[in-house]
């Protein structure tokens, strides 16, 4: 408990020293603030440090501010003298004496120093603009290069282009003479193959009427006699007739082969 009590009274002995230094600091600050208020104060009005002392030399302040005053009256009087006197010199130059002399080869040769400097920087200025336009002169040519390029390879796929679309055309002509060439072929097919079919249709009407004529002329009569219909047969379906009757025979000879087999197994 007594160390409690001591830890306590030790915090409050710090917080009053801590008290006590920032009041002191507090103090210092405004001293501070007031010493920066009087030397901006001195160097706004009066512009010289050494009237500080002045200022604080004279015991009234209205004599004070007088003599500032009259002190600031003087320095401007001074200040218009000398302007007047640089006129008056500047109006009394002579170019025929020693000093006008002088004066005028100076000016001279920072006239002529001027113009050499002057020349010197246009040329250098010059010189950029030189090396800049050689070096758009040559792009500028690389690009005509590319262009010219460009335009010669496009007039060869102009040229492969027309080349290619009149083989075109030819093939389209070759492909369409073809096709009529072939129509004609088929119509003239057809035709020589209705040719055909009428050619042979009066060949047996001409055949079964002779043999009409025939029989009447001998006035026979066949009993039991069967009409065989005439059956017209075009000729794209002759051969595949004819396959079928080889087929048929293949198959009957056959039929007689393996009947035969038969008998002999039996009788065996």
């Amino acid at each position: 408990m007594a160390l409690v009590t001591d830890g306590e009274r030790k915090l409050e002995e710090y917080k009053t020293r801590e008290t006590i230094y920032l009041s002191a600091l507090v103090n210092q600050e405004a001293e501070m603030s007031q010493l920066r208020g009087l030397a901006s104060e001195i160097l706004g009005a009066f512009g010289d440090q050494s009237l500080a002392a002045q200022r604080g030399a004279l015991a009234d302040a209205t004599s004070n501010m007088e003599v500032l005053m009259l002190r600031q009256q003087a320095r401007a009087k001074e200040h218009r003298l000398s302007q007047l006197k640089d006129d008056v010199e500047a109006n009394r130059f002579d170019q025929s004496s020693a000093e006008g002399k002088a004066l005028m080869q100076k000016c001279k040769a920072l006239l002529n120093e001027n113009r050499e400097l002057g020349e010197l920087m246009r040329e250098e200025r010059l010189a950029d603009l030189r090396m800049a336009l050689q070096n758009e002169q040559r792009k500028n040519g690389e690009l005509q290069k590319q262009c010219e390029d460009a335009a010669a390879f496009c007039k060869e796929l102009a040229q492969d282009g027309e080349k290619h679309q009149a083989s075109l055309a030819k093939a389209a002509r070759d492909l369409l003479q073809a096709r009529n060439e072939l129509e004609l072929l088929r119509r003239q097919r057809h035709e020589a193959r209705l040719h055909r079919k009428q050619a042979k249709l009066q060949r047996q009407q001409a055949e079964r009427l002779a043999a009409e004529v025939q029989s009447d002329l001998a006035g026979a009569e066949i009993p039991g006699a069967v009409v065989t219909p005439v059956e017209v047969v075009d000729d794209d379906e002759e051969p595949a007739r004819h396959a079928q009757q080889a087929r048929d025979k293949d198959g009957g000879e056959k039929e007689k082969k393996s009947k035969k087999r038969k008998a002999s197994t039996n009788e065996a």
